[in-house]
């Protein structure tokens, strides 16, 4: 059973607000996962590429 099953048997509402939230607050979603890429881009170069 994947986790989003088990999570919507445990929490039946929780998709809907997570949907809630992200209708009223769209762009910080977008800009928290800007920031969260160019945080991770580059260490994944590191982690590829080592010097």
């Amino acid at each position: 059973m994947g986790s989003s099953i088990r999570t919507r048997q445990a929490q039946p509402g929780i998709a809907d607000e997570l949907a809630s939230f992200y209708a009223q607050h769209s762009g910080l979603i977008k800009t928290l996962g800007g920031a969260a890429l160019a945080i991770a881009m580059p260490k994944m170069k590191d982690h590829v590429n080592p010097s």
